[in-house]
Parts: C-alpha cells; structure tokens; sequence
C-alpha cells in the first residue's frame, strides 16, 4: 500500500522551489492506469489459473483469456474508469459487478448457442475475479483518501454564487467532505466581484473546478462558461435543490426546455420494505445483543440506585410521541438536576450537551463511550416506534422551538443510528445535525441505510463524539 501511496503522491509540481501536493487531476491518470492494470492483471491471472487447473486444455485457456478481456472492457463500458466515477463514485465498485454479469451472461448465450463454454469459467473463476477486483480497487480508493486527508490529491475549487449565504454552504459542504476529494481555494459572489473575474480567478489560483451555488443570471452564466472553455476547469451547477438526493430527481424536459423532476416522498414499496427489514433485523440484533446487554444491565443495577432501563418520551414520526428506552447511565435523579446545568449546556441549539456532565455515572460513562446503552432502542425497532436508520429522536422540548425546515426532520421514522451518528454525533454543531438528518429524509434509499449501517461500526469503535 505504501508502494501505491508513494506512486500517487509524488509531487512533481515545484512552486518558489518548494514542493507542493499532487492535485487530483495531475494523479487521475496515475490511478486509472493503476486500476485498468490491475484488473486487467486479476483477470487474466485468476482465469488463466482456474482454467489450467480446471481443465488445462488449450481451448479452455483460450475461452478463459477471452473471457478475462471482455471483463475489462466490460468495466470500462460500465464507467469503471470514467473520470466522475474514479476515487469517490459507486459506479466505481459497481462497474466491476455489473461487468462480471455481463461476461456471465454473455458466456451462457454462447453456451446455448453451442459452443461449450467450460463451466469452470462462470462459476468460480468470474466471482473470483469480481471479488479481487473489488477487493483491490478498496484499497487503492482507501489509499487516495488517505492522501486527501494529508492534503494531496485534492481538486482545487472555486465556489461562485449570486449571495453569500448560498456560496456559504456549497463551501461548508465540501469543508465537511474533504476525503471526497476537494478543497475550496476561493470565493466569488456576485455583489463584490462581477462573474467576469472567474476566468481570472482559475488561472490564478490554478482551479480545477469552478462551482455556481444557487442562482445565478443566465446571460451571465453562458458567458462564463464561454469564458472557461479556454481553461482546463470543469463547470459545476449546484442549485437550491441539490440537497435533493440524485435518485430523487430525473433530468427531462417542460415544453422544449430542459427541467429537473422531483420525486416527492419515498414510494410506499420502500416504505413496506424498510419497515419489514428493521422488524426482522432488529429481532436478531436484539438476541445477538443480549450477550452484552445483560451483562451491562447488571452492572448498571449494582452500581448505582434506580432502574436499570431509563425510560424517556420522544417524537417519532409525524410527530408521533413514543417512550424510548435506553440503559440508565445516570444518577437516579437526574431529570430534576437539569435545570441547574442548563447554563453550562455546549449545544449551539435547543439540546442540551455537556462533555463531562456530572450526572454521569462511571459505568455510564463507559456504556456511552460504546453506545452499549442504546441497544435497548432495538426494542423500539421492533415495536415499529423506530428504524435502524433514520434522524435522531428529539425530545417534545425540543420539537417546541423547531423552525418549519428543521420539523422535516420528523418526516421519517427516527434512528438508532443515522448520518449524524457516523459523522461526529455530540462533536456536531446544531446545524450541521440537522442538516445531515434532512439529507437523510431527502436522500434515503437501501443503499444509504446499508452504508450507515456499516459504517455505525467504526463510529461506534472509534467512540468520536460519544458523551
């Protein structure tokens, strides 16, 4: 891995004499190179090897080389290598497992058409290939994140907008996502400094990708990108709805003009899907979680007075009130002592949020660190109070001094785990939360909730933002 990391971040830009970082657009063609060759290593390699083993006949070796082609190609045909999808896209881990099926698929049309196709070929070594494939690209990904995170790699962004509010939050987004891959290394709104400095701005700053938040005037829009055609940068429009998730919109067309379709709400399938699948999964999360609940429920219960599960009203969905259960990790009273500590609460908005609140007791302390005292919300899970992914249950206090935008947080059934859990959870700023589990309600497919599953593992290990 270090080889790799070495070959990707080896700067070879000087600037004053000084070395400066590789840009992403300098080791792109380093990483599609990296990536073409070694599937195209795997794929011959593995296919090679299974057909000598399987059969060793000249004609079963052919078929495997032929096949082990037509599986690169078939990524390439599937965006494996496109440069949206390199580093940070799906379509990059997916284009593998589609090109997999393709070459499958098109093995058993020949098959029936009578030409013998070794089975061999289709049923162990393409899912061997896939696998390794996959397997590899991870790596090569979770190495290109790594330098991002050092500073190299990164694309170079200049955000424009009509206002500053709007240019604001295109910068606090790619702030918050720097392991995707950019940093922004200028401004530019409209009131004090007109468009036509763009161009001038790219050169100077050697932007890769020039960005426009928001609205901005349609003349002056189609002159800077007139302008920028002379330039290297990439034009990015990123509008009011782009907190709307890519599946929920669908280019198309009004009359003869291009226009973005709005799929409003999840469809009632997804709805019946979810519901079953966080019934059936918390069951079972449920009994391979005894093994450490009871074990903590004891100690709770010998430690300290009170009852060992703290029960709690919260706001499910639509505004739905439920009683939430979770180990107690507090001192029998402390409800009542709330109102002394409210001055000193460190929340930017309605929570209330202390790092070293003294209510805590010391086994509490340890079950938050690990979120062992939220297992109990897995009860809630079952009942249908809650999912196992959705925005996080506030409290009817809270609810009470909620804006119109903040209260579409309620939209969905509330989480035991979400995007605020895997991305800092009490670390994060009032508005950031609340941003993340409004993206959530926006953006929620199977895939998302799978992601944030996985991910709830190493939030929970690593224990960030867990007090």
């Amino acid at each position: 891995m270090s080889l790799l990391a070495d070959r990707l971040g080896a700067s070879g830009v000087r600037v004053a004499g000084v070395a400066a970082p590789v840009t992403w657009p300098q080791a792109q063609g380093v990483y599609r190179r990296i990536a073409a060759g070694g599937d195209a290593l795997i794929a011959f390699a593995l296919v090679g090897s299974v057909a000598v083993a399987g059969w060793g006949s000249d004609r079963t070796v052919l078929a495997g080389a032929v096949a082990a082609a037509l599986f690169v190609v078939a990524v390439a045909a599937c965006g494996g290598y496109s440069r949206e999808s390199l580093a940070t896209g799906r379509r990059e881990l997916l284009a593998p497992v589609k090109a997999g099926a393709a070459v499958a698929a098109l093995g058993l049309v020949v098959d029936y058409a009578g030409t013998d196709v070794p089975p061999v070929l289709l049923l162990v070594a393409l899912p061997l290939v896939v696998a390794t494939v996959l397997a590899a690209r991870s790596t090569q990904r979770a190495v290109v994140r790594r330098l991002r995170r050092e500073g190299a790699l990164l694309r170079r962004v200049l955000v424009v907008g009509s206002d500053g509010a709007a240019v604001a939050r295109v910068v606090s987004a790619f702030d918050a996502a720097r392991a995707d891959g950019a940093v922004v290394v200028a401004t530019l709104w409209t009131p004090s400094r007109p468009l036509t400095d763009v161009p001038e701005l790219v050169v100077e700053r050697g932007v890769d990708v020039v960005v426009v938040a928001g609205d901005v005037g349609e003349t002056e829009l189609r002159r800077m990108s007139w302008e920028l055609e002379r330039t290297a940068a990439q034009l990015v429009l990123v509008p009011e709805l782009a907190d709307l998730a890519a599946p929920r919109l669908r280019l198309g067309r009004v009359a003869t003009l291009p226009a973005l379709e709005v799929d409003l709400g999840a469809r009632p399938a997804r709805r019946r899907s979810k519901v079953w699948f966080d019934r059936v999964v918390g069951v079972v999360l449920l009994a391979a979680a005894s093994v450490v609940l009871v074990p903590a429920a004891l100690a709770v219960r010998l430690t300290s007075r009170g009852a060992v599960i703290f029960r709690q009203q919260r706001v499910g969905e639509r505004g739905r009130t439920f009683t939430m259960l979770k180990l107690r990790t507090m001192v029998a009273d402390a409800e009542a002592r709330r109102s002394e500590l409210e001055t000193s609460s460190e929340a930017d908005g309605p929570l209330f949020k202390m790092r070293r609140d003294p209510r805590l007791t010391r086994v509490g302390r340890v079950l938050r660190r690990f979120s062992i005292d939220e297992l109990p919300q897995l009860v809630n899970v079952v009942r249908g109070d809650m999912s196992l992914v959705g925005p996080r249950p506030p409290l009817p206090s809270e609810v009470a001094r909620y804006d119109a935008t903040t209260s579409r947080r309620m939209h969905a059934r509330p989480g035991l785990t979400g995007l605020w859990q895997v991305s800092g959870r009490s670390d994060l700023a009032w508005e950031q939360s609340v941003r993340l589990d409004l993206q959530y309600v926006d953006r929620a497919t199977t895939w998302t909730d799978l992601r944030i599953l996985a991910s709830t593992v190493g939030a929970v290990i690593g224990g960030r933002g867990a007090y």
